[in-house]
């Protein structure tokens, strides 16, 4: 929890810097690909946090691998904070707030299949128009979906996958059939009509 809360610190001060430069696009760009290098590549990440590394190497390596003198400074700055490691935090943190002030969302759609390019810009296209606001999509792929898709936006979900249907469909044959029990048949004597 402290740590969310300091990331979120850097993040907005990082923001802040870029903003007044009139430069968060571009160093959000440079952001994001370090940040790539840094959780895919291990080797990078444990290079860059070992305390037995000594802080000049380091600053050259990220010097050598981050192009925009802004985001090395910043990434330089992290290091000698000791804070590298919440990195991929501030970064999430620096684009919600890039997100926030572009009037942009993101959307996470899942589909069981992936989506073909022209289906991906109609659907970025719907919602732009149904939000009022500029759509980035982040396709999944789940092939326990089945069919259909399921969109993520922020907090909310939109299912309208064959798999969450189906589930509907199990769930209300369940309710349907609770309570009921078979009926039980008692064998009573008949009387016969004729012997009385």
């Amino acid at each position: 929890m402290r740590d969310s809360i300091i990331a979120r610190r850097y993040a907005r001060a990082f923001y802040k810097l870029s903003f007044a430069q009139g430069r968060v696009a571009e160093v959000l760009e440079y952001l994001a690909a370090f940040v790539e290098l840094f959780v895919e590549r291990a080797e990078l990440k444990e290079l860059l946090a070992h305390p037995a590394v000594p802080e000049e190497a380091k600053v050259k390596l990220v010097e050598e691998l981050v192009a925009d003198e802004l985001t090395g400074d910043f990434v330089k700055f992290l290091i000698e904070k000791g804070r590298l490691i919440l990195l991929p935090a501030i970064y999430e943190d620096f684009l919600r707030a890039y997100r926030r002030d572009a009037g942009v969302i993101a959307v996470e759609v899942t589909t069981a299949l992936p989506l073909t390019e022209g289906l991906r810009e109609r659907l970025k296209t719907a919602l732009a128009r149904l939000t009022g606001k500029r759509v980035e999509i982040e396709t999944v792929v789940d092939e326990a979906v089945v069919g259909g898709l399921r969109l993520t936006i922020g907090d909310h979900v939109i299912d309208g996958t064959l798999a969450s249907r189906l589930e509907d469909i199990r769930e209300t044959m369940a309710g349907a059939t609770a309570g009921f029990e078979e009926p039980v048949y008692e064998d009573k004597p008949r009387r016969d009509k004729r012997n009385t």
